[in-house]
């Protein structure tokens, strides 16, 4: 199983919406890590 979550996956858990994530991580609140496509994965921290 991957430690990394989806913008998705990491608004469920956190129980805001997908725009608050993107808007989070564009202030610098939370740090995404992008892969080839571009696309925002979040880790999930133990």
């Amino acid at each position: 199983m991957s430690n990394l979550l989806t913008v998705t996956e990491a608004a469920q858990l956190l129980g805001v919406s997908t725009k608050t994530i993107r808007r989070w991580e564009n202030e610098g609140k939370i740090k995404a890590i992008r892969t080839e496509g571009g696309h925002r994965r979040f880790e999930v921290s133990s």
